[in-house]
């Protein structure tokens, strides 16, 4: 049985449009082999926007022991390839470290090609009041019509990060699901009182790399 991950280590970085298939090749050759040979599991998303694509990479581990080994140190530092400097618009300042609250994937036969990624923040006072909230409202929805989805949190010093990611084939299927606009923001009826503010959108990515099960 494969080892189930903990810990999901994000890290996003952004390029122009004009730059994006260039570093989407080049992230799949040099970024990506590393953490197969040693995460739980890796997935590459990336989203076009009008101007510029972001890409995000999310690696799975087991526990923090693992991913420190992985990284020689700090898993929060970010460690950058050697072409980031010339094709990042700018260069990542931090990784995001989440705790994995729900895993639930092949809810739908079938591989995903869509990512849709939903984040809100919380006063870390507020955040065990609103995991429970999140989890009874957020995941059902999603259980009953997305292919998986996960539910994430990182603690901060101050605040609380949420990020939902939900997994789908296809557009009609994600339009259908938020009755509109995928990018859209619904928040659950208590979001205005326990969320430090409204998320303004939604990522929509492609999946460029879903590698799960490696260990």
């Amino acid at each position: 049985m494969p080892t189930r991950p903990t810990i999901a280590r994000i890290w996003c970085g952004r390029t122009r449009r004009t730059d994006a298939d260039d570093y989407a090749a080049y992230n799949r050759r040099e970024g990506v082999p590393p953490l197969e040979e040693t995460a739980l599991g890796v997935q590459l998303f990336r989203e076009d926007r009008e101007d510029e694509t972001w890409f995000t990479t999310v690696s799975y581990w087991a526990d923090m022991e693992a991913m420190t080994s992985f990284t020689g140190g700090d898993p929060t530092e970010v460690h950058h390839l050697a072409r980031d400097p010339e094709l990042l618009i700018d260069l990542p300042a931090r990784i995001e470290i989440h705790r994995i609250l729900d895993d639930r994937q092949g809810l739908r036969d079938g591989g995903p090609r869509l990512a849709r990624i939903w984040r809100a923040r919380t006063r870390r006072a507020r955040a065990d009041d609103y995991e429970p909230y999140l989890r009874a409202g957020g995941i059902p929805p999603l259980q009953d019509t997305a292919m998986g989805f996960q539910l994430l949190r990182e603690d901060r010093e101050q605040e609380s990060w949420f990020t939902f990611i939900s997994y789908w084939n296809e557009m009609a299927e994600m339009r259908a699901f938020t009755k509109g606009d995928p990018t859209k923001v619904h928040l659950l009826p208590r979001g205005d009182e326990l969320l430090i503010e409204k998320p303004d959108r939604v990522e929509i990515c492609r999946i460029l790399v879903d590698r799960e099960g490696l260990r």
